[in-house]
């Protein structure tokens, strides 16, 4: 028998939980995660930080979610001109479903994937000054050599 536990906002483990059963897990849920609407600076901060060309990470469906409820209709047209980077599928769903294009997502879907998926890209264009990477909300860089390949250019609410 694997048993399964899930730490998700409350709002999402019911979903999460009969997903696993219907896999045939045993699961534990203890909700322990809860979503806060971010400041109005932050997202000031996010769409001040915003330039052509720069390339944008969304590391969760809720940070699509709290943009979409923050920005509404105008979320779309936020982005024109920019490389978009979807952290994995189910972002890339949310992604898809506020109509925004996804251009790139990780084979790893996580801050390793990210990274690896950047760091070429980010280091091809012979100066960090003319790169921008920008993260909407929170997402986690694991690792502190990641952190240092990209810190140049992150810019994250």
């Amino acid at each position: 028998m694997t048993v399964i536990g899930f730490t998700r906002p409350k709002d999402r483990i019911k979903d999460s939980v009969k997903e696993a059963e219907d896999m045939g897990f045993t699961v534990m849920a203890a909700p322990s995660l809860e979503i806060f609407t971010g400041d109005d600076e932050e997202f000031d901060k996010l769409t001040s930080s915003l330039i052509p060309g720069c390339i944008v990470i969304f590391g969760s469906a809720t940070a699509v979610e709290q943009c979409q409820k923050r920005f509404g209709d105008s979320l779309k047209g936020m982005f024109d001109g920019m490389r978009m980077v979807s952290i994995g599928p189910a972002t890339t769903k949310k992604l898809e479903s506020v109509r925004l294009k996804v251009d790139s997502v990780p084979d790893d879907y996580s801050s390793y994937g990210l990274v690896d998926l950047l760091k070429d890209d980010v280091s091809g264009r012979g100066s960090l000054s003319s790169a921008r990477i920008v993260v909407p909300m929170y997402f986690r860089m694991v690792s502190s050599k990641q952190v240092r390949t990209l810190s140049p250019l992150l810019f994250t609410n």
